[in-house]
């Protein structure tokens, strides 16, 4: 027995070895020996291969005809020249006119004549007690529209307003409808003037049918006399009719009427409220107005004045009736 333990092992593995190398010589054989006498066999000789048939020759095809040759289009013929048109002659430049014979501009000759009226005085007006004056409505009474009241004392008429009615659903073919005036007609002679309160067509629509065979003249603010003048000189009439503008403010005599024209609102500018003098009393016609103390346009309504002449007294009131039934207040037109 080894006592070096790693001798041992050595020599374990060196006996291993040996027991492995014979019998790896055991298993391995010598191969075969080959006899020299045995000769390759020869391999057998192929067969001739037989010639392929001559295939047919092909056809010739025959030659294509040969097409015509096309005929020739003529030539096209050649238009004529078109003829150039001759030049056109050059007008003569317009000759101006000589500053003489120049006419003035429309815009100018209106505002020349749209210029405030000198009023007369109007003279003081008694008061008689035993005296009668009539209000003659000729239209607008229990009507939208139409607006016409006459005004008469002794020898004088005083017509106030003077519009026009949109015709109903009856009224076939009918454009507008005008008042009827056979009454201030019969009394040509005493009829002194229309006074204007508004520009409404309602109010007046119908003087270029009633001048025609009522011409009197026809007295309002600046607006409502320039909307008037626009209207006749659609009619031909601007000439032949005779229009004054006047102020609120201002008083118109006409005949023994004195007419007052007082600053009122309504949805259009310039219109006004008349207070009528005449020997049996004031009377007060308020137009179509609106109680507004913010207008989009001139003053306020002169409500100072109102309440003096109503302190001083009034015979009789004309008063718009439209939406009076109506509670509250109407809006501002701002």
């Amino acid at each position: 027995m080894e006592k070096n333990p790693l001798n041992a092992i050595r020599k374990l593995r060196e006996r291993s070895r040996t027991l492995a190398g014979g019998e790896t010589a055991k298993k391995t054989k010598k191969p075969a020996k080959t006899e020299k006498s045995v000769k390759a066999e020869k391999p057998a000789k192929a067969g001739k291969l037989q010639k392929h048939e001559k295939l047919p020759k092909h056809e010739k095809l025959p030659k294509h005809e040969k097409l015509p040759k096309q005929e020739k289009l003529p030539k096209q013929e050649k238009l004529p020249k078109q003829e150039k048109l001759p030049k056109q002659e050059k007008l003569p430049k317009a000759q101006k006119l000589p500053k003489a014979d120049r006419l003035p501009k429309a815009e100018n000759v209106r505002m020349k004549e749209l210029k405030m009226t000198k009023l007369p005085k109007a003279p003081k007006i008694r008061r008689d007690e035993g005296a009668v004056v009539k209000i003659i409505p000729l239209g607008g009474l229990e009507q939208i529209g139409m607006n016409i009241t006459a005004f008469e004392y002794g020898d004088s008429i005083v017509a106030v307003d003077c519009g026009i009615a949109f015709p109903s659903e009856d009224m076939y073919g009918i454009d507008c409808v005008i008042p009827d005036i056979t009454y201030l007609k019969d009394n040509a002679s005493k009829v002194k003037g229309f006074v204007i309160t508004h520009g409404h067509e309602d109010h007046i629509g119908a003087l270029p049918y009633i001048l025609k065979d009522l011409n009197v003249p026809v007295y309002s603010t600046r607006l409502t006399i320039a909307l008037i003048r626009h209207k006749l000189e659609e009619h031909r009439l601007a000439d032949s009719a005779t229009l004054f503008v006047v102020n609120h403010g201002d008083t118109v005599p006409l005949g023994d009427f004195n007419v007052e024209f007082i600053k009122t609102n309504h949805s259009i500018s310039d219109s006004s409220a008349l207070a009528i003098f005449s020997p049996a009393g004031v009377i007060f016609h308020t137009g179509d107005f609106k109680i507004d103390y913010t207008p989009v346009f001139g003053e306020a309504a002169d409500l100072q004045r109102m309440a003096e002449l109503g302190k001083n007294g009034v015979l009789a009131l004309l008063c718009d009736s439209t939406n009076a039934i109506r509670p509250g207040f109407t809006m501002s037109e701002r």
